[in-house]
């Protein structure tokens, strides 16, 4: 395989592979719906003192619990897929595949066992295509991330249940 670009911000690399015989995946035209099945396709390392270990393709069946999240602890990524799959530590970069076969983003990780989020193909197809045409990604860049209330944003601000509207979510010093 070649590398053909990667965009630091996003965490998210392009590689070009031919394989003879191989077949490429099929990308879903859209996100799958909750609570359709999906798959969590991992690549799981361990380290042990200093020593990186490679495991075996891990394959994690699990459903979609929702779609368009935000407010997550990952404060860059909006629009997330939330899923119930129970995922390894290292298994950030994988693809996340629909209960048709089709690669339906990547997956982010999660903050608890039993909790994952992913980035849907929507997110990653821009970030690609640049990355193909050996550009970077554009981004609006403010020196802030907005985010829409969630329940425990509403909670913790007294923020009504019906007001939306965009919070800052965190500050990036110097811009």
């Amino acid at each position: 395989a070649k590398i053909v670009g990667y965009d630091l911000p996003h965490a998210v690399g392009a590689l070009q592979a031919e394989v003879p015989g191989i077949t490429p995946p099929q990308v879903a035209p859209g996100s799958p719906a909750p609570p359709e099945s999906s798959w969590a396709v991992c690549y799981p390392v361990m380290v042990e003192d200093d020593v990186v270990h490679y495991v075996p393709v891990a394959l994690h069946r699990g459903r979609l619990t929702a779609s368009g999240q935000s407010g997550t602890f990952l404060v860059s990524f909006e629009n997330l897929l939330r899923t119930d799959h129970s995922i390894e530590d290292g298994c950030s970069g994988g693809p996340l595949v629909d209960s048709r076969g089709r690669i339906a983003g990547m997956i982010l990780g999660g903050p608890d066992d039993g909790l994952t989020y992913a980035l849907p193909m929507e997110g990653l197809s821009s970030i690609i295509a640049s990355l193909t045409k050996n550009k970077q990604p554009e981004r609006p860049y403010f020196g802030m991330g907005l985010v829409l209330p969630d329940e425990r944003r509403r909670a913790k601000f007294v923020i009504e249940a019906g007001r939306v509207q965009p919070m800052v979510a965190y500050l990036v010093p110097g811009c």
